[in-house]
């Protein structure tokens, strides 16, 4: 008889070994895997009960015991070599080289729309100007007009 290996590590208390169903996988050499189908209820068991194993493991913490822990991490963190921090400042640079990229690539785009506003508001003030000499050139038409339907009437009433 080969040897069964169970592929789940959660808390006996639970009673999750009798509700759940497992799949079972040979993997040569007289081994064989015991993996569990989960569900949703019994994963939440399982992350509830993380959770609160978590909290009952940092409460029973020394104060003493957290300040070293910061003392340590702090120490390592302000040490220059540290590989955490060579890792974590890298990561830090390209996001910020990328961010800086992203608003540059913005400036360029919304100076651009400004560029266009502004050829827009010549546009207008040309256009406006245009059409004051436009209102003045149909005045002078109009009044050209009238003038010479004046003038006809004149002629008219002489003739006869």
């Amino acid at each position: 008889m080969g040897k069964t290996i169970d592929c789940h590590f959660w808390n006996p208390e639970l009673g999750l070994e009798d509700s759940l169903e497992f799949k079972y996988e040979d993997v040569g050499n007289n081994i064989e895997l015991k993996k569990p189908v989960f569900t949703v209820d019994a994963l939440d068991k399982i992350i509830n009960d993380i959770k609160q194993a978590r909290q009952d493991y940092l409460l029973k913490i020394e104060i003493p015991i957290v300040l070293d822990v910061i003392g340590k991490v702090t120490d390592l963190w302000m040490d220059p070599e540290y590989k955490g921090r060579k890792s974590a400042l890298k990561e830090s640079e390209a996001y910020y080289t990328s961010l800086l990229a992203r608003l540059e690539a913005e400036v360029e785009r919304l100076h651009t729309v400004l560029e266009c506003s502004e050829d827009v508001e010549i546009l207008k003030s040309e256009n406006a100007h245009l059409l004051d000499e436009n209102a003045n050139l149909q005045e002078a038409y109009d009044k050209a007009q009238y003038d010479a339907t004046a003038m006809r009437e004149v002629l008219r009433c002489k003739n006869d």
